[in-house]
């Protein structure tokens, strides 16, 4: 058994306090989307158990504390739910509405009952000679022997997976709801999230490779158990360095109510409205109503824009007007607004009298938040960045 703690040891260490911590100020947290971040609290909560319970492992005392030997085996199964749990609820107001999505912790469950005899009634001796940390007493009956938890943790590898590309498809249908009801994105497009879901799937790659690593013996046991020490201890650590950087993370209100359908890949605007109410002759009108109000009273040089501010000033309902611009613009309520943005701002940079305006200038008084976004939207539009715009402009005028 090993008697001294490496400094990977101090290091995963470092992280799992850091897990606790995080996860004590998530729980205290009583401002934005609550039940959202319980579900990242209890998330960073099984990272740094996972961690604790590793290092355990390799110390002196884990004999003092043999019963929570194999306990992070179930705690593999808690990782993707808690996840795709929390994304869930960040980006639907409904999504607590039933109860239904306690099943996502039934194999956690089955997990830890299937290991209650190996927690609980084997002997201290046995339950460290099936970790490998000394030998097995001669004629000793192991209940769950190293093959089937090898097993048990692949499985965990392959679930967690399951949930991390549900997870992304979350995200995904997130993005095109918010773009169908704001013209701003900066902070509800949850860009970090859809990052920190794309790292934790390459971790549990790599773990999954390590597994078959290891019984080719490839990478020894330890090497293998320090790397995914490691890499956990980087997620807590990134979740931190998020939280800090951008606060907003855990306090996300519930701002992103948003149409009540959206429009899929495969599903033209026609189909999308196939059952509304609404006639040719009024989404002619609202589409000319539209049109007016927006270039009369310039709304898009509102930064914080949003569809239903819109809607209400034109008398209808959100739905009505996002079918109006789907159906008669062929765009979604960001692309309609930042449209008006790109026109302000090519105007802007045309206009020789602003020459003295800076970039970013000229993004916040056309309607824009944010100088990356303007630089992406503007784009997209005109197919040239601003600045390839402006020397355009002003080597058309020289010449």
């Amino acid at each position: 058994m090993n008697s001294s703690l490496t400094i990977w040891n101090v290091a995963a260490l470092a992280a799992m306090l850091q897990g606790v911590l995080l996860f004590l100020f998530l729980i205290a947290n009583r401002t934005g989307n609550r039940r959202a971040n319980l579900f990242l609290a209890w998330l960073v909560l099984c990272y740094a158990l996972d961690i604790g319970l590793e290092t355990l492992y390799a110390s002196p005392r884990v004999a003092d504390y043999h019963w929570l030997i194999g306990l992070n085996d179930a705690l593999f199964f808690l990782y993707g739910p808690l996840l795709y749990l929390y994304a869930s609820f960040l980006t639907r107001p409904d999504a607590g509405a039933q109860k239904k999505w306690l099943v996502h912790f039934l194999p956690f469950l089955l997990v830890l009952i299937f290991y209650v005899p190996a927690l609980f009634t084997q002997s201290v001796e046995v339950k460290l000679g099936s970790e490998g940390l000394q030998p097995l007493p001669p004629g000793a009956t192991v209940f769950l022997t190293a093959a089937v938890r090898g097993r048990i943790e692949l499985a965990s590898g392959f679930h967690e997976l399951a949930y991390l590309i549900g997870t992304l498809f979350l995200l995904r249908q997130h993005r095109r709801k918010i773009q169908d009801a704001f013209s701003s994105l900066e902070r509800i497009k949850l860009d970090w999230l859809n990052y920190l879901t794309v790292a934790t799937g390459v971790i549990v790659a790599v773990d999954i490779l390590l597994y078959f690593f290891v019984n080719q013996d490839l990478v020894a046991y330890g090497n293998a158990v320090t790397v995914a020490l490691l890499l956990c201890a980087l997620l807590i650590y990134a979740i931190g360095y998020m939280g800090l950087r951008q606060p907003a993370i855990f306090a996300l209100a519930n701002e992103m109510s948003a149409p009540s359908s959206v429009m899929s890949e495969s599903e033209s605007p026609h189909e999308k409205y196939a059952k509304s109410a609404l006639t040719a002759p009024q989404a002619d009108e609202g589409l000319a109503r539209l049109l007016s109000l927006m270039e009369g009273e310039k709304l898009y040089l509102n930064g914080e824009l949003k569809l239903g501010e819109v809607a209400e000033a034109l008398g209808f309902s959100a739905n009505s007007l996002s079918q109006i611009i789907n159906e008669k613009l062929g765009k979604n309520f960001y692309d309609f607004v930042n449209g008006y943005r790109v026109e302000a701002a090519s105007r802007l940079l045309a206009d020789p009298t602003k020459d003295n305006l800076t970039l970013l200038a000229i993004a916040f008084e056309a309607g824009f938040n944010s100088k990356s976004t303007f630089n992406s939207v503007f784009k997209k539009h005109r197919q040239m960045t601003p600045s390839e715009f402006k020397k355009q402009v002003t080597a058309a005028d020289a010449g």
